[in-house]
């Protein structure tokens, strides 16, 4: 969370530009990456030119996407390698074990004041999917993991004032998880 929004203010700035820009270039509304697509409602937008970019030697950046407005979303997306889940993928756990995966992600989120949302899935793959405040605002968190590899996105909700967050509601939330439900891995 924290390496997402020191980057915030500068990504709204190329989001709105990125909004004008994409909305010309094309009608495409889906967000590819080298490791999965997801359909994004119409008029959203999205950058991948960044793609790719190693934030450190486990982390990567994957690009990001949102809508614009006086309730823009924003959201960033992750991979990021653990080697402690290395043998761990969410698909093939019984409830029970992913539930303790939730558990541990609610404890590392733990100074946010986590709530868990329940479960998100695409087709077969389970997304662990939180709500979370931090000094900067409100957000959701959604992780998967296949083998170690976590595929995490990160969404906030921007008001006119870029440095305002906004608290998301019922049905934003919602809008979150149907895109998190077109995720299709990139086979």
């Amino acid at each position: 969370m924290k390496r997402f929004v020191s980057m915030l203010v500068a990504l709204m700035l190329v989001l709105s530009a990125v909004c004008c820009a994409a909305a010309e270039k094309t009608d495409d509304n889906t967000f590819t990456t080298p490791y999965f697509t997801l359909t994004l409602p119409d008029g959203w937008v999205y950058d991948t030119e960044d793609a790719e970019t190693e934030m450190t030697d486990d982390e990567q950046y994957l690009g990001i996407f949102g809508s614009d407005g006086d309730r823009g979303f924003v959201v960033g997306s992750y991979l990021v390698y653990l080697e402690e889940l290395k043998d761990i993928s969410l698909w093939n756990l019984e409830e029970a074990e992913l539930q303790d995966y939730a558990d541990i992600i609610m404890s590392v989120l733990e100074e946010d004041n986590p709530e868990y949302l329940g479960v998100v899935t695409a087709g077969s793959i389970p997304f662990i999917l939180i709500k979370a405040t931090d000094e900067e605002g409100e957000y959701l968190y959604a992780d998967t993991v296949a083998n170690g590899h976590s595929i995490q996105f990160e969404a906030f909700l921007m008001g006119e004032d870029p440095y305002t967050l906004l608290d998301f509601t019922d049905q934003e939330i919602e809008e979150f998880k149907s895109i998190i439900e077109t995720f299709l891995p990139v086979t």
